[in-house]
């Protein structure tokens, strides 16, 4: 089964974000990133619920979550993850080089509405999405949020180490020189090297040797090992993001120091209270 990075996958030949980042087209001639003042027809600084539905945007139906302070319009801040309406988002999208065979694609960016959630209609946009769509929608509600993919990409680690025990025991068996069906730390040096570098941790019952059962659950080891790397890149990455030190990131803070990653704010929000927690804060998996 195809594995999807939660954020970051690679897509031939696609570049998503500009087909998804025109969540309202009042004119032709509004440059992108720039339509908050065509959409404000009455120019006094905001934008109504009214001046939304005229020109058939889906931040309309969103309104009420995003006015947060309640004065019956969106002012800029309060739309600024939507690069419609933010210039610097829309600038940044547009350096990736557009000959490119390889396009970078987070998985936010489907997240055409920014409503949090990718429906299976957002998901189509890009087919290699679509194909494991069901296979991500982890609760069958037909809709992919950030806990799922997280939950799904960790899956497929551990599926992926699970399958290659076979290949571990057959090299086990091999390495096993003097044949009494456990390796020595000279063993394991010589026939699986990369086995040897975790010797101590795989010695579950610390008899100085290691046995085929242990070599066969190395994949466990090497699974908790891949996440909490990353895990650790999670928490170095949102301590420099978190320029007052309140441990949660605002959306202006995301977009200062990663303008990129502040097109899937609203995905990465899963409780929709403005902020990222460090749960819920994810970097491109590797």
């Amino acid at each position: 089964m195809l594995r999807l990075h939660p954020l970051l996958i690679a897509v031939s030949l696609v570049l998503v974000p500009t087909a998804l980042a025109q969540n309202a087209t009042p004119s032709a001639n509004a440059p992108a990133g720039d339509r908050f003042n065509v959409v404000d027809r009455n120019h006094d600084g905001g934008l109504s619920l009214p001046e939304l539905q005229a020109v058939k945007s889906p931040i309309a139906s969103q309104f009420t979550r995003l006015d947060k302070n309640n004065d019956g319009k969106l002012q800029r801040s309060e739309v600024a993850m939507f690069p419609a309406f933010n210039p610097q988002m829309a600038q940044a999208q547009q350096q990736v080089p557009a000959q490119n065979a390889q396009k970078m694609l987070w998985l936010g960016d489907l997240d055409a509405n920014h409503d949090g959630r990718i429906t299976a209609t957002e998901a189509s946009a890009v087919p290699v999405v679509a194909k494991s769509f069901a296979a991500m929608d982890l609760n069958h509600d037909g809709v992919l949020t950030n806990a799922e993919v997280q939950a799904d990409w960790q899956q497929g680690i551990a599926r992926k180490n699970a399958a290659q025990r076979p290949a571990r025991l057959e090299a086990f068996d091999k390495a096993d020189s003097n044949k009494d069906g456990k390796l020595s730390p000279a063993e394991a040096k010589t026939g699986m090297p990369r086995i040897s570098g975790n010797f101590a941790v795989l010695d579950a019952n610390k008899d100085g040797s290691l046995s085929r059962e242990e070599v066969a659950v190395a994949g466990q080891f090497a699974t908790r090992a891949t996440i909490a790397q990353w895990r650790q890149r999670n928490a170095q990455a949102f301590a420099a993001m978190d320029a007052n030190k309140d441990a949660k990131l605002s959306q202006a803070e995301v977009q200062a120091k990663m303008p990129r990653l502040a097109n899937s704010f609203a995905f990465l929000d899963e409780n929709h209270d403005g902020f990222l927690s460090q749960a819920e804060f994810t970097l491109p998996l590797r």
